[in-house]
């Protein structure tokens, strides 16, 4: 489905703009945003020795050092945020702290993650020469990128290197590897595949049309991007099921739309037509189908029966994808306060990619 379209790609991939040239916040959430932004000016960095992520190896303990890992990049977030909204440079300095203490981990891959092969024992620690390429790497990837598209005039008034420095390290991190490794992810015609497929690939597209890259590599990721995607898509039916449950729809199905809103937004003369095959409508209408009412859904295999679903890329990918062709108006029901609040102003325009994450999860997905 998706390798078929590529026959129709333009010469020259552009850049991704997922924001409109303005982003207009009510008071209330803008407030909400830089309180985070405030709190997080006053934490300490988390550490992350090197005996920390060897804890896993030895224990076989995730939480030690991932605990710090996901803190230090929802710091980084809430900075980043809270700098975007108020434009004040407020929170540049320690925003350049956090992003080169970033680029100065040995592996951006959890421990619990540290292999090249799918169900083998993980390596004690990082190889820093040989990145492997995991679902946090990714994220990290696409939290660093984010960070340059929003703040780069203000990180460039103070030295462009700062930039340079993260296109470097996406480039060593997830762009090669991404090209040059075959990672179990990625799919082989006859594994079967899970969320991290989509997960991973809606990020290193992110990560590679979000920053300058040579018109070459962007269509080499695109290509490997479309072979993933279509090996994810043959494990599910044609009704739309996820085999994994609702509450990894958000990773799964969504992630797919999502990746389909990114190559649609870059090439629409080859992706933009998917938007009306059946079973990706079906896929976008999976969340609809569980859900049973406000945050109850059907929680089968690994779901708890009570979840707050992804709410505004849920909204926005449901108005492309669901069968009705409309929105899905149970939405604001079943999301949690903030994201209501930002459903009620219409925040996001069509232009707008709202499903973009800042983090281990966006802001407004957070509890």
């Amino acid at each position: 489905m998706f390798a078929e379209q590529l026959t129709h790609l333009p010469v020259e991939i552009g850049d991704y703009l997922p924001l409109a040239d303005s982003v207009t916040v009510s008071n209330g959430n803008k407030s909400a945003i830089l309180a985070r932004a405030n709190a997080a000016q006053l934490q300490n960095w988390p550490q992350l020795p090197a005996s920390l992520y060897l804890k896993y190896y030895r224990t076989g303990n995730r939480t030690e050092f991932e605990a710090p890992y996901f803190q230090r990049r929802q710091q980084l977030a809430d900075l980043v945020l809270g700098e975007y909204i108020g434009r004040q440079e407020s929170y540049i300095d320690n925003i350049i702290d956090g992003l080169f203490l970033i680029c100065e981990e040995t592996g951006w891959q959890l421990p619990a993650h540290n292999a090249y092969q799918r169900d083998i024992p993980t390596l004690p620690l990082a190889i820093s020469n040989r990145p492997v390429l995991d679902l946090f790497a990714a994220e990290t990837a696409v939290l660093l990128a984010l960070t340059v598209y929003l703040l780069k005039p203000s990180l460039d008034s103070l030295d462009p290197e700062i930039s340079n420095r993260i296109g470097r390290e996406l480039q060593h991190r997830v762009i090669k590897p991404y090209l040059d490794e075959h990672f179990w992810w990625m799919g082989d015609g006859k594994s079967k595949m899970n969320n991290w497929t989509t997960w991973c690939t809606q990020n290193v597209l992110l990560a590679s049309l979000l920053l300058p890259q040579s018109p070459i590599t962007r269509e080499q990721v695109i290509r490997k991007a479309a072979f993933s995607l279509d090996d994810f898509m043959k494990d599910y039916g044609n009704d739309g099921g996820c085999a994994e449950g609702p509450y990894y729809y958000r990773h799964a199905g969504l992630c797919l739309l999502q990746s389909l809103d990114i190559l649609s937004n870059v090439a629409p003369q080859a992706f933009e037509s998917l938007w009306h095959e059946s079973k990706i409508r079906n896929i976008g209408d999976f969340i609809v189908h569980t859900h049973i009412a406000d945050d109850r859904y059907h929680n089968y295999s690994d779901c708890p029966a009570r979840l707050n679903v992804s709410g505004i890329a849920e909204f926005h990918l449901g108005k492309k994808s669901t069968a009705s062709g409309g929105r899905d108006e149970s939405v604001p029901s079943r999301t949690n306060p903030q994201t209501r609040s930002l459903l009620s102003e219409h925040w996001f325009t069509n232009r707008q990619r709202p499903s973009v994450s800042l983090g281990r999860q966006s802001w407004t997905q957070r509890q």
